[in-house]
């Protein structure tokens, strides 16, 4: 069943290109990289790789299913490593924005963002129910 998803997702992915932030700035919108180019990452984010590869999602279901699996531990492990380095991501991203060049690192990081975003507001969400 899940090789059925896989292989749906990927024709989707073959078939999807979205703008992810205007004109000439092509993100696809479903996260179909392995493996990210180091030498297209910042030298301080290179370390942020492998939470790119695995939360960098932009499809909103796979997203909304990645928030679903992720266990405390992911989050304290993404929170805590991404902590810091957000205004450098962001100064990226908005260079890739204002040249209009999109790469696929780039585009990984700006989903790891959102996602981050994203469970950060989940959180405090979480947080205030228990209150």
């Amino acid at each position: 069943m899940k090789s059925i998803g896989l292989i749906i997702t990927a024709i989707a992915a073959a078939f999807a290109i979205v703008s992810c932030a205007g004109e000439g700035e092509l993100c696809r919108r479903y996260r179909t990289e392995t493996s990210i180019n180091q030498s297209g990452v910042p030298e301080g984010l290179r370390g942020l790789i492998p939470l790119a590869l695995k939360w960098g999602a932009g499809d909103p279901a796979l997203r909304d299913a990645l928030e679903r699996s992720m266990t405390s531990d992911e989050w304290r492990e993404l929170r805590e490593s991404i902590h810091g380095k957000t205004a450098e991501i962001e100064e990226w991203l908005d260079a890739a924005r204002k040249s209009g060049r999109w790469t696929a690192e780039a585009c990984a990081f700006r989903f790891l963002l959102e996602f981050y975003d994203d469970m950060k507001d989940l959180q405090l969400m979480k947080a205030l129910k228990k209150q």
